[in-house]
């Protein structure tokens, strides 16, 4: 993509440069993909002595049972847990294999046990 301009009637014409030429497309809506990363890194309440000892695999905090991180009585759920859990941790419907295993592991640690 080699631009984006606001086109006639609200819609957005994006200028596109390929192979074969240029080329601009009409659409009424643009996504912007930004390579936004939801992780350790980007949350402002771990203090960066925290972030940089957590264990990770690549960006994303590496989870071991029950969704801890390297640094214990700290976890992960949603979006940062997907590097050791699989993809479906991303979305809300991955919220209900995680949610119990969380839960249990934050009892036995708070009580006791593994």
């Amino acid at each position: 993509m080699a631009g984006v301009r606001p086109g006639a009637g609200g819609d957005v014409e994006l200028l596109l440069t390929g192979p074969d030429g240029d080329e601009t497309l009409r659409t009424e809506h643009v996504i912007a993909a930004t390579g936004y990363r939801i992780g350790p890194d980007s949350f402002p309440f771990l203090s960066p002595d925290l972030r940089a000892e957590l264990a990770r695999v690549e960006y994303w905090p590496r989870l071991g049972p029950g969704y801890q991180s390297s640094i214990p009585g700290l976890y992960f759920v949603g979006f940062p847990a997907a590097a050791s859990y699989g993809p479906l941790m991303r979305f809300v419907c991955g919220t209900a294999f995680a949610s119990p295993r969380v839960a249990r592991a934050v009892h036995a640690r708070v009580h006791g046990g593994d």
